[in-house]
C-alpha cells in the first residue's frame, strides 16, 4: 500500500493523499528522480512547503510534470539538465529604515564669514638634508640602521648599508642589460625585499619605477589584467621586472596580450659581480615614479610624481611632528600604493630610522600580530585603512591579557578610506589598558596625486567623539599645501559650507601622463586639483562628507565606478547605460550599491519576481568574478525612475538620497533571498492526521506500573508485550503524568530528582544498535510547571542527534487518550512532537517576526533608569553592556554575577564605562540576589527599568558529553547543576521583576528547541527557562533564544582542534538552520527584538532552511531552478516552458552550471583558483597556497559556514561544514567537489589528522 511506503520513507515528513495525488512535505532536499524511483508512477507526488490550511493545493509542480519536462528538454537536445525546487520565506522581517534615518543625520557645523581656505606656510627647502633620491641612497651606504622584512615564513634583517650594496649590484646589472635613464620598469613583486632593492637600483641609474599590484590571474582576461596591459602600452621603452616565481606567468601574460615590452626577474641580478654603474640621477621636478589610479573611462590614469613632490610630502610631515631618526615605523600595506613607498619607506630612509616591512597577509591572517609587533618594536608610527582598526577591535578579547606595551605609539594613522568614528573608538577603548596614547590614533588623508598623506587630524580621542558621529575630520595640511572648498563654479565658499575639496601645492602631481582629457577635467584654471570629494572647513581642519568622484575605496583598495557599471552593462537582461554605482556612509562603514534597470520591465510584475531575483544574483556573481568586489546591495529600478540631467548624464545623488530615505526598502525585501538575522516566534497550527497505515507489528509498552502497561496493551488490542530488543516501536508512558515530580517552587532537590528519573528512563535507549522509534505520551497541563515535561523534548532531540538509530514522538495531551496513542502509532508522519489541545491535533509552527524598529520602544526602559544585567561578565554579557552604554543616553548598568569583585575588576575597568557597577551574588540564592538588587538601587538612586538575564552554567570542555557517556558514568549532576542556575535563577529573578514592576529579557539558546550534540544538559536547562516564560504568560517576561555566537560565549573554541571537533559533531541536515552570530549581528538581532517589542522568540534561525520548512508558517516563495551546461540552451528551455508548461513560467529561473567548465586539467586548475578566491575573500588575505590547511591560516567555525554558503552561491555545489573540515585545503576540496560532480577522478585524500564522526567516546 502507498501508506506503508510513505511511512517507511526516510525523506517524507508528512503527506496528504487526495485520489491519486500525494501532497507531501520533506525535511531534506529530495529530488523528484528519487520519488519516481521509490514510488509507483500511478501516483502524482507534489512537494509543498507545509500542510497548513488549504494552500498546499495551489502547488502544481509534480513528479509527472517533472518527468514530462525533463523528457521534453532532452528531446530538444537540452542535455545535462538539473531541475530543483526550493521554498523560501517571503517574510519581510524587521524594518530598520527608521533607525537608518537616525544614523544618517548630518553632522552639525558652524558657518562663518571666513573663506574656506587653509595654507600653513612654505617649505624651506634649504633646511632639507637632501632633495635627491639617488643622493639620499648614497648617504645611507654606510648606515647600520636596519629594515626588517617580515613574511609568513620568516623574518630577514638588512642594514641600509647592505641594502645599498645589493642595489648597486642590481643597478650595474640592469644598466649592463640595456636599461637607460628614463626607461620605465613596471614592478611585479610579491617579495618586498626584491621591490626595495630594485627601487633603490632604479633611483641610482635614473630609471623610472612603475609599481603595479601583482595579478591574481595572468592567464585569463579580467579587469586587473586588462589594466596592466593598458599600462604597458602607455609607455615606450618599458620593461616588466618581477620575482622569479612570477617570471613564467609574466611572459605568458606578455604573449597573451601581444605586448611590446621586455621582461626579467630580480633574482638573476643578485649574484652579479660587477658593482660599476653610471649614476644618472633624475631632475628634481621630472617624474621618478608612476602610480596608477582608475579613471572614469576605465583606463588607468598615470600619476607621475617627482622628487620635489616626494620630498615636499616628507618635509611637511617631519616639520609638523618633529620626527627624527628615533622613530620606529611599522608598515604592512603594499609598496605599490604611494603611501607604502613614499609615506613610509622614503620618509624612513630620509630620517635614517628603523622600519619594519611586513607582508599584508601576515597581519590579515592574524590581526593581533600587528599589536604584538607594535609592542615588540616600540612602534611610534604606522598607518592602515580604517577597516584595520575595526578588525583589531573585534579580535581583541577583553578576558585575555596580551601583555602589550603600546605607550610609544604616538602617530598611528588611519587613512586610505573613509574614517569611521565607531571603529576608531572601539580600537582606542580596547588598547587603552596597554598604554596606547589617548591621541595616538590620527585620522589622515591623501591621494596618489598628492604623493600620499598630506593632512592630519591631531585631536581625535575616545572621549571627544561618539559612535554616532557620521564624519571624522581629516585634519590640517602640512606646509606647502593649499586647500580650499569651492562650489561647482570653483568659487571659494565660506567656512562651514559644504562644497568641493580642491588641493594645490608642492606635493601635487603636475599632470596625468598622456591624458589631456583627465587633465582638463581634473584641474582648475588656477592649478587646483578637483579631488571629487565633498567637505567643509572648520577650525583650520577639513571634514569630508562624501564624494562625487569616480573612485570608491573599500578596505584601502581603489575601485573604479565605471568598471563596475561597465561590467553590469554587458550582462544579458540589463539595459545598457542604466547602471549607477554609489557609496553611502553608515556608522559601520561605507556601503557600495549598484542600481540597474532591467531590459524587460515585465520582470517587475509579481509573477516574475523569481526572474528578477535571478538577474540580481547573476549581476552580483559577475561583479564578484570580474571586479573582485562584493556589493552591499544591487537594486533594480524602472527606466523612468533612473535619474538623468537634461542632456542625459547620469545623476547618482538622487539615488543616494532616495536610498537614505528608505525608498528602496520594499524592493530590497522583495528580492532578498532570505531575511537577515531572522527572528521567529512559535504558534500552534492545526495538523490533523491525514495518512494512516496499520499498527506496527512489534510493540513494546513500558510504564510506571504493570497495571498501566496491561491497560495500554488492552486498548491497543495487543495480546502480548514484545521484548524491547525485538521491538521496532515502543510506547513509553514513563513521562505521561510526572505528578510526583511537581512542586510549585521547583527546588534544586526536585530538579535533581527529576533529571535522575529522566536519565534512568532513557538509559535503555541511549545506545540502541538498530532503528527504534519511541512514542512518549505526556500530559499537557497548562496550570502547572514541572521539570520533566518541560525539558524532556530537548533531551530526546539531543539523543536522536547523537544516535541515528533512535527516533521519537512526544504526544502532548490534555488527558491520556488511548485512541490518540493508537492514531499516532498508525500515522505516517514523522513529527517529533504533536499537541492535542481541546482534542484538536496541532504541531508547533514557526512564524517570522516583523515590525518597525523604533528607538522609543525600548529607550523608556533604559534611559535615566537602572538596567540590571545578570551574568554580564561573559563574552555576550560584555557585548550587551557595551551596546546599552553606547546606545542609550544616561544609562546606568548594574552587573550581578557569582564571581567576586576581585575576579572581574579588570573586565569592569576594561569596559571603559563609568556608568557600570558590579555586585556579587549567587542567582540560585534568593536572599543574596534580593540583597544585591537592594544595594544597586540604593547606590544609584534609580528605578530599575529592565533586567537582562544571561545566567547560565558554563559548559567546560570536560563536561561536553554524550547522553550515553553521562549515563555510563553517572553524571546526572551535569543536568541538575545547569538547570539550577538557569531555572532557579530565573524564578528568583522573576520574583524581583514583579516586585520592582519592570521588564525582563531572558537570553537563552535555540538548542532548547533543536538539541545539540554533547550539549543535552545545556539544551534542557534553556528549554526549562523558555517554557517557564511561556508558562507565566506575562508580556513583561520575554525569552530570546539565540543561535550560536562565533567564538563567543559557549561557542568559544580555544583551538582549531576544538573547532574541528565541533564541526565533526555538527549535523547539517538537522542543525544547518543555525545562522550563527558575529558580535555585530548578534547585538543587532537583540536590538531589533527590543525595538519592536517582540515577545518570546528564537533569533538567528534560517527560515528558509529545508529541514525546517514544514514548520514555517510564512508566505512562501516557490522557485524551480533549471540548471544547464550552456548559455545557448536557455532560450530553448524558455520556449518549451512557454508553450507546454505555462503554469510553471512564474516560478522558473535559469542558471548555467558553474561546474560545467571544470572537466579537464585546466578546468581543475580554474576550480582551484575560484575556491582560492572564495577563501581569500572570507579570510581577508591574498596569499593562500592551495595546500594550506584552512585551520592553520585563520579559519574558524564561522569561516566554515561562510565558505559553505559562498560555494553554494558561486558554484551551485552543496557542501556540509564537515566536508570543509575533512578536505581542508583548496586542492583537496576542489578534488572532492570534482569527484562528486561526476568526473572520473580518484577520490581525494582527506585530512587524516581530523577525527572521523564517532560519538562512542562520549566526551571530548
Amino acid at each position: 500500500m502507498i501508506t506503508d511506503v510513505l511511512k517507511n520513507s526516510p525523506y517524507i515528513k508528512d503527506a496528504i493523499i487526495e485520489g491519486k495525488k500525494v501532497y507531501f512535505v520533506s525535511d531534506s532536499d529530495v529530488s523528484y528522480d528519487i520519488i519516481i524511483r521509490d514510488f509507483s508512477t500511478e501516483y502524482e507526488f507534489i512537494r509543498v512547503p507545509n500542510l497548513f490550511g488549504d494552500s498546499f493545493r495551489d502547488y502544481k509542480f509534480s513528479s509527472s510534470v517533472y518527468q514530462k519536462l525533463t523528457e521534453s528538454l532532452k528531446k530538444n537536445a537540452v542535455r545535462n539538465i538539473k531541475i530543483e525546487q526550493a521554498f523560501t520565506s517571503k517574510a519581510e522581517g524587521f524594518d530598520r529604515s527608521r533607525i537608518k534615518k537616525k544614523i544618517t543625520q548630518s553632522h552639525k557645523k558652524i558657518e562663518s564669514d571666513k573663506p574656506a581656505f587653509i595654507y600653513n606656510g612654505d617649505i624651506d627647502y634649504s633646511k632639507l638634508t637632501c632633495t635627491s633620491l639617488s643622493k639620499l641612497i648614497e648617504m645611507r651606504k654606510n648606515s647600520s640602521q636596519t629594515i626588517l622584512y617580515i613574511t609568513q615564513k620568516e623574518e630577514y634583517k638588512q642594514t641600509y648599508g647592505q641594502l645599498y650594496c645589493s642595489a648597486v649590484k642590481i643597478a650595474a646589472a640592469i644598466q649592463k642589460n640595456g636599461i637607460k635613464k628614463h626607461d620605465k620598469l613596471i614592478f611585479q613583486f610579491s617579495d618586498n625585499r626584491n621591490f626595495i632593492e630594485c627601487f633603490w637600483a632604479c633611483m641610482l641609474i635614473g630609471a623610472v619605477v612603475v609599481p603595479v599590484g601583482v595579478l591574481e590571474d595572468y592567464h585569463s582576461s579580467n579587469v586587473n589584467a586588462d589594466k596592466l596591459a593598458k599600462i604597458c602600452n602607455l609607455f615606450s621603452d618599458v620593461y616588466i621586472i618581477s620575482d622569479e616565481s612570477l617570471f613564467s606567468d609574466v611572459n605568458d601574460f606578455i604573449r597573451n596580450y601581444n605586448l611590446d615590452c621586455g621582461s626579467f626577474y630580480a633574482q638573476q641580478f643578485m649574484h652579479s659581480e660587477s658593482e660599476s654603474f653610471t649614476a644618472q640621477p633624475l631632475d628634481f621636478e621630472e617624474p621618478c615614479m608612476y602610480f596608477f589610479t582608475s579613471g572614469s573611462t576605465g583606463m588607468p590614469k598615470s600619476v607621475g610624481l617627482s622628487q620635489k613632490n616626494v620630498f615636499a610630502r616628507t618635509a611637511g610631515e617631519i616639520m609638523m611632528y618633529g620626527f627624527d631618526e628615533k622613530i620606529s615605523d611599522f608598515n604592512w600595506m603594499t609598496l605599490t600604493h604611494a603611501a607604502g613607498l613614499i609615506w613610509s619607506h622614503i620618509r624612513d630612509i630620509y630620517l635614517d630610522a628603523f622600519q619594519a616591512l611586513a607582508d599584508t597577509s601576515v597581519i590579515l591572517s592574524d590581526p593581533l600580530s600587528l599589536l604584538n609587533y607594535f609592542s615588540r618594536f616600540s612602534t611610534t608610527t604606522s598607518w592602515a585603512p580604517n577597516f584595520a582598526y575595526a578588525m583589531l577591535a573585534n579580535a581583541i578579547d577583553d578576558n585575555v591579557d596580551y601583555g602589550w606595551d603600546l605607550s610609544a605609539a604616538s602617530n598611528i594613522y588611519s587613512g586610505g578610506e573613509a574614517n569611521v568614528s565607531k571603529s576608531m573608538r572601539a580600537f582606542l577603548k580596547k588598547t587603552r589598558r596597554y598604554g596606547f596614547p589617548d591621541n595616538g590614533l590620527r585620522p589622515a588623508f591623501g591621494m596618489t596625486e598628492t604623493s600620499s598623506c598630506i593632512t592630519y587630524y591631531n585631536q581625535f580621542t575616545y572621549d571627544s567623539f561618539s559612535d554616532d558621529d557620521m564624519y571624522v575630520p581629516i585634519g590640517t595640511p602640512g606646509r606647502g599645501i593649499y586647500i580650499r572648498i569651492a562650489d561647482s563654479e570653483n568659487n571659494i565658499l565660506k567656512e562651514g559650507e559644504t562644497g568641493y575639496l580642491q588641493i594645490k601645492g608642492d606635493t601635487l602631481l603636475r599632470e596625468y601622463y598622456n591624458n589631456p582629457e583627465a587633465n582638463a577635467a581634473s584641474f582648475t584654471s588656477d592649478g587646483y586639483l578637483i579631488t571629487g570629494d565633498l567637505g567643509y572647513i572648520e577650525d583650520n581642519n577639513v571634514t569630508l562628507t562624501g564624494r562625487e568622484k569616480d573612485i570608491i575605496i573599500i578596505n584601502g583598495l581603489n575601485y573604479c565606478i565605471q568598471d563596475i557599471e561597465d561590467c553590469a552593462d554587458v550582462i544579458d537582461g540589463v539595459e545598457m547605460g542604466f547602471t549607477a554605482v554609489i557609496s553611502v556612509m553608515q556608522t559601520s562603514g561605507e556601503n557600495i550599491l549598484l542600481f540597474y534597470a532591467p531590459k524587460d520591465e515585465q520582470i517587475f510584475e509579481p509573477e516574475n519576481i523569481n526572474e528578477l531575483k535571478a538577474l540580481t544574483a547573476k549581476i552580483k556573481k559577475e561583479i564578484q568574478r570580474k571586479c573582485f568586489l562584493t556589493l552591499n546591495h544591487i537594486i533594480p529600478i524602472r527606466h523612468n525612475d533612473f535619474p538623468r540631467t537634461e542632456i542625459g548624464k547620469k545623476q547618482r545623488n538622487p539615488l543616494k538620497k532616495d536610498y537614505i530615505e528608505g525608498k528602496f526598502e520594499g524592493i530590497l525585501r522583495e528580492i532578498s533571498e532570505k531575511v537577515s538575522d531572522c527572528v521567529l516566534h512559535k504558534c500552534m497550527k492545526k495538523t490533523p492526521i491525514s495518512c494512516q497505515t496499520g499498527m506496527p507489528q512489534k510493540i513494546h509498552v513500558c510504564s510506571v506500573s504493570q497495571a498501566q502497561t496491561d491497560s495500554i496493551l488492552s486498548e491497543l488490542s495487543l495480546t502480548e508485550n514484545c521484548e524491547l530488543g525485538d521491538s521496532d516501536c515502543v510506547v513509553d508512558l514513563s513521562f505521561s503524568d510526572p505528578v510526583e515530580f511537581y512542586e510549585p517552587e521547583c527546588s534544586q532537590e526536585m530538579i535533581k530528582n527529576s533529571f535522575e528519573y529522566i536519565l534512568k528512563t532513557l538509559k535503555k535507549y541511549a545506545n540502541v544498535a538498530k532503528p527504534l522509534k519511541v512514542v512518549f505520551p505526556v500530559l499537557y497541563n497548562r496550570d502547572r510547571f514541572d521539570v520533566i515535561s518541560n525539558s524532556i523534548s530537548a533531551v530526546l532531540r539531543t539523543l536522536s542527534l547523537e544516535n541515528d538509530n533512535f527516533s521519537f514522538k512526544i504526544i502532548r495531551m490534555d488527558n491520556l487518550h488511548h485512541k490518540m496513542i493508537r492514531s499516532e502509532l498508525c500515522s505516517c508522519d514523522k513529527y517529533e512532537e504533536v499537541y492535542y489541545i481541546d482534542n484538536v491535533r496541532c504541531i508547533e509552527a514557526l512564524q517570522t517576526c516583523s515590525g518597525v524598529c523604533e528607538h522609543s520602544n525600548i529607550s523608556g526602559e533604559i534611559e535615566n533608569k537602572l538596567t540590571v544585567v545578570l551574568g554580564g561578565t561573559g563574552g555576550i554579557g560584555q557585548l550587551l553592556c557595551r551596546y546599552i552604554s553606547e546606545t542609550y543616553s544616561n544609562s546606568m548598568i548594574a552587573v550581578i554575577g557569582r564571581r567576586r569583585i576581585s575576579e572581574v575588576a579588570d573586565i569592569i575597568a576594561g569596559s571603559g564605562h563609568d556608568n557600570m557597577i558590579y555586585r556579587s551574588a549567587d542567582v540560585t540564592d534568593s536572599q543574596q540576589l534580593s540583597k544585591a538588587f537592594e544595594d544597586v538601587i540604593q547606590q544609584t538612586g534609580r528605578k530599575i527599568g529592565c533586567i537582562f538575564n544571561l545566567t547560565a552554567k558554563s559548559v567546560p570542555r570536560n563536561e561536553e558529553m554524550t547522553i550515553d557517556y553521562i549515563l555510563s558514568n553517572d553524571r546526572s549532576d551535569i543536568f541538575s547543576g545547569s538547570a539550577a542556575v538557569k531555572l532557579t535563577g530565573l524564578i528568583n529573578a522573576e520574583q524581583l521583576r514583579r516586585k520592582y514592576s519592570c521588564k525582563m529579557y531572558v537570553l537563552g539558546s535555540v538548542t532548547a528547541d533543536f538539541g545539540m550534540v554533547k550539549m543535552s544538559a545545556y539544551a534542557a536547562s534553556n528549554l526549562l527557562a523558555e517554557n517557564y516564560c511561556y508558562y507565566t504568560d506575562d508580556e513583561d517576561l520575554v525569552y530570546i533564544g539565540l543561535s550560536g555566537w562565533n567564538n563567543i560565549g559557549m561557542n568559544l573554541k580555544r583551538s582549531s582542534g576544538d573547532m574541528k571537533e565541533f564541526l565533526n559533531d555538527f549535523n547539517t541536515d538537522k542543525n544547518g538552520f543555525l545562522q550563527g552570530f558575529t558580535a555585530e549581528t548578534g547585538i543587532r538581532s537583540i536590538n531589533d527584538i527590543l525595538m519592536t517589542h517582540t515577545g518570546n522568540c528564537l533569533a538567528g534561525v534560517d527560515n528558509s532552511f529545508t529541514g525546517l520548512q514544514f514548520r514555517i508558517d510564512d508566505k512562501i516563495n516557490n522557485t524551480i531552478t533549471i540548471t544547464l551546461d550552456d548559455n545557448s540552451m536557455i532560450q530553448t528551455a524558455k520556449n518549451i516552458i512557454a508553450s507546454d508548461f505555462e503554469q510553471l513560467k512564474p516560478y522558473v529561473v535559469y542558471m548555467i552550471n558553474p561546474m560545467s567548465g571544470f572537466s579537464d586539467v585546466s578546468g581543475s586548475r580554474q576550480l582551484e583558483e575560484r575556491i582560492n578566491k572564495i577563501w581569500s575573500k572570507i579570510l581577508n588575505t591574498e596569499d593562500i597556497n592551495n595546500n594550506d590547511n584552512l585551520f592553520d591560516i585563520g579559519g574558524n567555525s564561522l569561516t566554515v559556514f561562510k565558505i559553505v554558503n559562498e560555494i553554494k552561491e558561486n558554484l551551485a555545489v552543496e557542501l556540509r561544514p564537515v566536508d570543509i573540515m575533512t578536505y581542508s585545503t583548496v586542492k583537496s576540496l576542489s578534488e572532492f567537489i570534482l569527484s562528486r560532480s561526476g568526473e572520473k577522478r580518484p577520490s581525494p585524500a582527506a585530512d587524516t589528522s581530523v577525527r572521523k564522526r564517532t560519538l562512542k567516546r562520549g566526551i571530548r
